[in-house]
């Protein structure tokens, strides 16, 4: 499909891979079908079993292979997952708040900027914030998530980063 001399432009491109489904597209050939098919299947791959796919990713020899497939990722798919990860960041965040807020307790705060996809997360206890920044790389899922600790209050260290690294590991 995008060899082929395709002309179509890239949001419709990023449409036709997330909703796809085999004979959507019964007016195309059956080439494009077939590309259709493997893009979709990428898609979900990277969406469903990130880990696997970055550890396979990782272990890679080849390097004009991987930088082949970083390309194309990063191009194509990883746009799509990070947003849908944003998402569901969204909608969890207003469950977490209200939660927060029905409880009496105005301890929670989460911001989340969609152009740098960060998300912060400020934790109010006993006047002092606990704040964390999880930043969601371009390269999501094939490189891991980065989260660092801004400020940690009446946590070791060693426990704090042992959660921050946990929690990169998710």
């Amino acid at each position: 499909i995008l060899k082929n001399g395709d002309k179509r432009d890239m949001k419709e491109m990023k449409e036709m891979i997330i909703s796809y489904h085999v004979g959507k597209i019964k007016d195309e050939n059956v080439l494009i079908e077939n590309d259709l098919i493997i893009l979709y299947d990428y898609y979900l791959l990277l969406k469903e079993l990130g880990s696997q796919v970055l550890h396979w990713f990782n272990n890679l020899k080849d390097r004009e292979l991987k930088n082949k497939i970083e390309s194309f990722s990063e191009k194509f798919i990883c746009d799509l997952i990070i947003d849908g990860e944003i998402s569901k960041v969204e909608k969890r965040k207003e469950k977490l708040i209200n939660d927060d807020k029905n409880n009496n307790k105005n301890n929670l705060s989460i911001r989340i900027n969609k152009v740098t996809h960060d998300i912060r997360v400020n934790f109010l206890i006993d006047e002092q914030t606990m704040e964390m920044i999880i930043r969601i790389p371009k390269m999501y899922p094939l490189k891991n998530i980065m989260v660092d600790g801004i400020s940690r209050i009446g946590v070791k260290e060693s426990m704090w980063k042992a959660w921050l690294l946990a929690s990169q590991r998710i």
